[in-house]
């Protein structure tokens, strides 16, 4: 439930954010790996709660040891955005492609923005591949990336109006 509301747009619904962390709280204080990772995306966000990125970081952490696939996801976005990246690639791709693997859409949007514009691991192919899965479950970084791949022309043909369409999304 709580993954639903904080989602709701990949599910045809109104986000619930406030809703949404009280389910979320109370998972994770059950022991749900889920549960935590649903509240990490609270931390990480800000949208019910103020952020706080080493509380994000901390339950990313005990819900990907819990094998979760959001919390893999998670994890590997927030290493991403410290700049892991940069130093040790594989500590964000490892992560990400486990839970993308596994279906989870942040996931596979975030493998697609690194394909499509990390230089180390540039591949429009596969960035294509990860942003229509993603995209197909409504994840922004899905359609950012196909916007920006059909805006360029990589591995589609140029249409900007296939562009616009996705980055108005």
């Amino acid at each position: 439930l709580a993954a639903l509301l904080y989602e709701g747009q990949a599910f045809g619904i109104a986000p619930e954010y406030k809703d949404s962390f009280q389910w979320a709280q109370k998972s994770a204080q059950g022991g749900s790996a889920a549960g935590k990772a649903v509240l990490g995306f609270h931390y990480y966000s800000g949208l019910a709660v103020g952020a706080d990125l080493d509380k994000a970081l901390g339950l990313a952490k005990e819900a990907a040891e819990e094998d979760d696939a959001k919390g893999k996801a998670l994890l590997a976005g927030l290493y991403y955005a410290d700049g892991r990246y940069d130093e040790d690639p594989q500590s964000v791709l490892a992560p990400a492609r486990e839970a993308a693997d596994a279906g989870e859409r942040y996931g596979q949007g975030l493998l697609a923005y690194i394909y499509a514009f990390e230089a180390a691991s540039k591949d429009y192919v596969t960035a294509e591949k990860w942003a229509r899965l993603a995209a197909g479950q409504a994840e922004p970084l899905g359609w950012q990336v196909l916007g920006w791949l059909y805006f360029k022309g990589h591995v589609v043909e140029k249409n900007d109006s296939m562009a616009w369409a996705y980055l108005q999304l």
